[in-house]
């Protein structure tokens, strides 16, 4: 599996909400510190997103605005519509909530605006498992615009946008199950595209992830998680000094090299634990501990609970 797919799996939804949005001018939404990640696909007709501090950007259909790690995002008809927060939408209209760890049981509708010329949006929210130690997530940016075309979004992300607007509810049975895993799939496309759009990421992890020497002692880690990796075979398989290669993988991934391979371990080995029922001692091996004691210390430090701890917190946490 190439390192970019490895790293997209590691984002486990842990709730997400599908609204529809049934908007005709003039109209205007304010989300406002919305923590969750989220996104607005504009399915057909067109919105102006208005950044903080930015000039108004129009756009059109198959266009998508992203806050992979939520936010502010206020969108409109034009750049001088009236505004409603989402706050305000929701308790008007008693609309059901959602929050972190608590997925909507079916996606809403939402008629907004006067009695103008009509547009419709579609937006997906997710929460992540862990997600403030997701290397991905925190190495985005804050807010993302993707053009619906060859450098934004792949063609099928728009097909399954519409897929989800043509099977809106009320809807034949199977659609819930359906539309949350096809959400779930265009909100990782929505990620893969930019990542695959952008010719030079700045600075950050996502540096490291396509640096072509880094970028093999990535893959590699994550090939082989339990590998007993040292600095220097890192180093080698990157094909650098031992030197030269920590100081460069601490410079675009933020981390030393071994850091980085516990971070990753302990994310597996969570995983682990919330997937199946299998013994601590095969999860300390599998993640590169020889001894049960230093996997079970390793994992605390980390997660400030015990294995066998976190593995009941999460199951009460998802059974709910």
């Amino acid at each position: 599996m190439d390192l970019l797919s490895d790293v997209l799996l590691s984002l486990k939804v842990e709730s997400s909400a599908i609204s529809y949005f049934q908007v005709a001018e003039p109209w205007g939404l304010d989300v406002n510190g919305f923590e969750p990640a989220f996104c607005y696909c504009v399915a057909e007709g067109h919105c102006w997103l208005l950044p903080a501090e930015k000039p108004p950007v129009r756009l059109e259909a198959g266009d998508t605005v992203l806050l992979p790690r939520g936010g502010r995002c206020v969108i409109s008809s034009a750049p001088d519509a009236p505004i409603i927060t989402a706050e305000e939408l929701w308790r008007d209209r008693v609309l059901p909530s959602y929050s972190r760890g608590q997925s909507l049981a079916e996606p809403l509708t939402i008629h907004l605006g006067g009695n103008g010329k009509k547009s419709h949006l579609i937006s997906l929210a997710f929460s992540f498992r862990d997600e403030h130690r997701n290397a991905l997530l925190s190495a985005l940016p804050d807010l993302i615009i993707l053009a619906r075309g060859s450098s934004g979004t792949a063609p099928w992300i728009s097909s399954a946008i519409h897929f989800l607007l043509d099977e809106a509810p009320p809807a034949r049975p199977g659609y819930v199950a359906i539309s949350t895993r096809l959400a779930e799939l265009i909100f990782q496309g929505l990620i893969r595209s930019y990542l695959l759009s952008v010719s030079e990421h700045p600075t950050g992890w996502l540096r490291g992830l396509f640096d072509a020497r880094i970028g093999k002692a990535l893959s590699a880690i994550h090939a082989e998680p339990g590998y007993c990796w040292t600095v220097e075979s890192l180093a080698t398989t990157a094909g650098m000094s031992r030197s030269s290669f920590a100081e460069r993988f601490l410079m675009l991934v933020g981390t030393p090299p071994i850091e980085y391979l516990t971070h990753w371990r302990m994310q597996l080995a969570a995983d682990l634990l919330i997937s199946g029922k299998r013994p601590i001692a095969f999860i300390a091996q599998a993640t590169g501990y020889q001894s049960e004691t230093a996997f079970r210390e390793a994992f605390k430090r980390r997660y400030m609970l015990a294995p066998h701890a976190y593995r009941k917190q999460q199951g009460r946490a998802e059974s709910r």
